[in-house]
């Protein structure tokens, strides 16, 4: 399997965001995958979360990931593998649980765990996703992270969001309030708003 994801935003030459290859297989509840990719996070997403700021670097990595189907709604994960930044290889590990609150995974619960050595830090992320009506959605997410290096910022940087979604047909819409802190900050808080509408081919 193969992905690649440009950036045409800016509008000179098509920057790479995205490039991945790798190799899968499946055996009963047990699928395995051997990975390689190039990303560069800020022409890829957005650095909402504070797991995303401290990993928005261009990098390579290189690594397996196995995931367990352990019951009809409940998937287990890791990630092991090793990340490269300026030349420098460090360890990159991800252990996740993903509950899915109905058949159609539009609720669920999340907990992950993650090590990034090239960025020097370790972390863990909560998340819950909960339908409060026909085409509204409740969200929320809690990150806390563990610097190697805490720059004088305190030893537990936090990071959380509460945030309320509505879809109806091609169109749908956002609203979320964000807190966090960090090396660069010691404390921020953002409001966030969304509109969107899809636009599908014939």
């Amino acid at each position: 399997m193969g992905k690649v994801a440009l950036d045409l935003i800016d509008g000179g030459v098509p920057a790479p965001a995205l490039i991945e290859l790798g190799a899968a297989t499946r055996r009963g509840a047990v699928r395995g995958e051997v990975v390689a990719t190039y990303r560069s996070p800020a022409h890829l997403v957005p650095a909402t979360s504070l797991f995303s700021v401290l990993g928005d670097v261009p990098s390579t990595y290189g690594g397996a990931r196995a995931s367990w189907r352990a019951a009809p709604r409940l998937d287990v994960s890791g990630d092991a593998g090793v990340r490269v930044i300026d030349g420098d290889a460090a360890e990159h590990l991800v252990a996740r649980t993903t509950l899915r609150l109905d058949d159609r995974g539009r609720g669920a619960l999340i907990a992950e765990l993650r090590r990034s050595g090239g960025d020097g830090w370790t972390g863990a992320r909560a998340a819950a996703r909960v339908p409060v009506a026909a085409a509204w959605t409740l969200s929320t997410e809690l990150e806390l992270v563990i610097p190697d290096d805490a720059r004088g910022r305190g030893t537990i940087w936090p990071w959380a969001m509460t945030a309320m979604t509505w879809s109806r047909g091609v169109w749908d819409a956002a609203v979320a309030l964000e807190a966090s802190a960090s090396s660069e900050e010691r404390g921020r808080l953002d409001a966030l708003c969304r509109l969107g509408r899809r636009w599908e081919l014939p």
